[in-house]
Order: structure tokens, then sequence, then C-alpha cells
């Protein structure tokens, strides 16, 4: 199916490592560049001059596409807010902008937030170049008024519903946790030296991943959207109990570790060819835990979405279980006993 290098695989010693550990680091250090650069905007900006500015217009539009922007490149819209202020009796305008996967995150987040002061970081040897911290725009955001559950409801319909899926989602969920015990059963006895399970079941522990991983990526869809972002798994999961998140957490380090420290051990695995072999189960084994967990928790985080009562000061909804709300730590409100949360 595929092969590895046969040389000893060694932490310590970099001329052993595969081509493709540089092609991460390199991809993960690429992945920092447009974080570390807003840092440095924003530690740079700190000796300029503070000043008095208004939120003149709001605004949503389609993301621009830019290079590197890797982690949230599939962000669908931009939020911008664009604000003035005076410096030596001049008037000069600048614009924050923040990016969403969803364009009701975007409106969201502009809501309410036109013909508001906040300060800005204005530069005395060019004042057409300002800049105005997340902590000012955050300030703005926890003082607006809240939204009512009326306002929620409206603006989160549950379209989860039109799924041919969701009568079916409680089976699913059942699925993925016998498909994760049963492979880590298999994981087990393959690092202790036993196949403990049929060569047969082999494909079907393959063909089960994509029975409960298709369901659980649709119905995410609805919660998280179809972005790739950085915080994907905590807004996906806001709705299961904390520690599911933890477990992908734990999960997906664990796997690579898995199957890269026992790929070398052995040298190249030889599916294929007979009857798969106990490094085999290892390494297939913790991929197959993996994509099981992790359909676990995202079906399950869908079914609780439909009685969620937890929310925050931003409207928000998750589960009540989190003490602060996963997207932007605000404290949890609760809806009241006879408030019905189940379409919003």
């Amino acid at each position: 199916m595929f092969a590895l290098p046969p040389q000893t695989f060694r932490w310590s010693d970099p001329d052993s490592w595969p081509w493709v550990f540089y092609v991460w680091i390199v991809m993960i250090g690429a992945g920092y560049i447009p974080k570390l650069w807003r840092i440095w905007r924003q530690q740079s900006a700190k000796s300029w001059l503070p000043v008095s500015a208004t939120i003149d217009s709001t605004h949503v539009d389609a993301a621009p596409n830019r290079f590197l922007q890797i982690g949230r490149r599939s962000a669908q819209f931009q939020a911008n807010l664009n604000y003035s202020f005076s410096v030596g009796g001049t008037t000069y305008t600048g614009q924050y902008s923040r990016m969403f996967h969803t364009e009701a995150e975007a409106l969201e987040f502009i809501r309410d937030l036109g013909g508001k002061t906040l300060t800005a970081q204005v530069n005395p040897a060019k004042p057409t170049k300002s800049l105005v911290f997340d902590s000012a725009i955050q300030n703005l955001i926890r003082a607006r008024p809240s939204r009512t559950f009326e306002q929620m409801n409206y603006q989160n319909p549950d379209e989860l519903t039109r799924y041919w899926f969701t009568p079916f989602l409680q089976l699913f969920v059942i699925l993925a946790a016998a498909g994760f015990l049963l492979s880590m059963w298999v994981h087990v006895g393959a690092i202790l030296g036993h196949a403990v399970a049929p060569s047969t079941f082999f494909a079907a522990f393959h063909v089960g991943i994509f029975v409960v991983f298709f369901p659980a990526v649709l119905a995410t869809t609805k919660i998280a959207g179809t972005s790739r972002r950085s915080d994907f798994w905590k807004i996906a999961l806001r709705f299961a109990p904390p520690w599911m998140l933890y477990g992908v957490y734990v999960l997906f380090p664990y796997t690579i570790f898995n199957f890269f420290t026992g790929a070398f051990a052995a040298g190249a695995p030889r599916h294929g060819h007979g009857d798969p072999g106990v490094m085999e189960w290892r390494l297939f084994s913790g991929h197959w835990m993996l994509f099981y967990f992790c359909s676990l928790a995202l079906l399950y985080s869908a079914i609780c979405s439909r009685t969620a009562t937890g929310f925050c000061h931003n409207g928000h909804r998750f589960s009540s279980q989190y003490s602060k709300c996963p997207q932007c730590k605000e404290p949890t409100h609760y809806a009241p006993a006879n408030e019905d949360f189940s379409h919003s």
C-alpha cells in the first residue's frame, strides 16, 4: 500500500528524520507568520499616540484571498469597522478588520458598534498610520446590550433538521462509540504483541469510519461552518462535555506519535501481503481510534445543540457545562426553565 524507508528513526539524529518532518516544520512555521506579524504590530503601536476615535460605519465583505493565511484561509467573511480621529486639527481615517468563517458571526461582531467611541494608537510621525487594539474592541462588545432570546432564535435557525440522518443521530453515536472502544481494544492488544481481532475485521474497521464520519462532518457544518480555523474544535464541540474536547486534543498528537514511532521501529509495513501483522494492527488502530472518537464527539455535540441552555453576553450558544463561552470567553448565562431553546 505504501512504503517507508527501512532506516532506523532516531529523534536525536536529524539526519534520520524523513523529509515529511521538515515539510511539517515549514508549514507550522508559516502558519504562525500572520499571528507573529500582528503581535509585532501591536507591540510597536504601544509607543504611539493614543487618541479618541469614532466608529463611523460598519460592514461585512467577502474575505480577500491572502498569501500565508494558513489556519484561517477558509474564512469567508471580513467584518470592517471604519473609524475617524483628529490630530492637530486634521481628520484621519482608519479601518479595523477581523475575519470570520460565517456571515452570522461577522454580523454579530459589528452589531451596535456604529457611532461608538474607542481609543486608537496613531503614529506621531505619520498620522495616516493608526491601529486599534483588540482589547479596545472587546471592551465595546462587553458594554453593548445583549441580544434577546427572540433575536437569538431568529438569527440561529436549526438547519440540522434538514438532513436525512438527523433521526439516526443517536444510532450513529452508538456506532461511533462501539468503533472507538473496539479499536482501542485492538490497539492495546497490538501494543502488548497480540492480534486480538480476526483479520477479516481489518477492512471492517476501515469501512466503519466512513459510516460515522461523513454524518459527523455534515452535522458539524451547521455548528461550526465549513471553515478551517484555529479554534474549530472548540466551536464544533461547544455543546459536548469538555472532556470530549480534551480527548480530541490528546488523540491527535498520540496518533502521529504512534504512527511514526511504530512505523520506523518496524520498517515498512507489509499490508497487502497476507494477513495483517501485529504492527499493522497497531499502526492503523491508532488512526481508527482518532476517527471514531472525533465522530463520536461531533455527533454527540450535534445532539446536545438542540437542547443547549448555555449562552454568553454575545449570544453564542453552547452546553451549560461550560463556565465560560468557548468562542469569546465571556461568562455563562442560562436560558429560563420555561424558554424553548430547541430551535435556536
